[in-house]
């Protein structure tokens, strides 16, 4: 079984509207314990981390909404920095985006 009845706590993400997915997957509702990411339709012309992070979908983003449904406090699994980004106060690059260089065949 994907979900065991013994996993209360679920963050479930897509590369959609979350809301839908929620619907369908109402049967593995556990009531306050499951938290659907997905896109929100903000953003414009951005890359893949730009368009992840401003739709919340960043590892940052699921570990800050897991912390969130065990009752823990954020700063056990994130730094202060790390929280600052996720919570829009602090610019995430090089804190949750780490842009990576991609060659293209032509310049190796």
């Amino acid at each position: 079984m994907i979900f065991p009845d013994e996993s209360p706590l679920r963050v479930i993400l897509t590369h959609t509207r979350a809301e839908p997915l929620a619907g369908t997957l109402q049967t593995l509702d556990t009531g306050s314990g499951k938290r659907v990411l997905g896109y929100v339709n903000h953003g414009a012309t951005l890359d893949l981390e730009g368009m992840l992070f401003i739709n919340r979908c960043t590892w940052a983003h699921c570990i800050y909404e897991i912390a969130h449904i065990m009752g823990q406090p954020i700063g056990r699994f994130l730094t202060s920095s790390e929280i600052d980004a996720v919570d829009g106060h602090t610019s995430p690059m090089g804190i949750v985006i780490h842009r990576r260089k991609i060659l293209s065949d032509a310049q190796k």
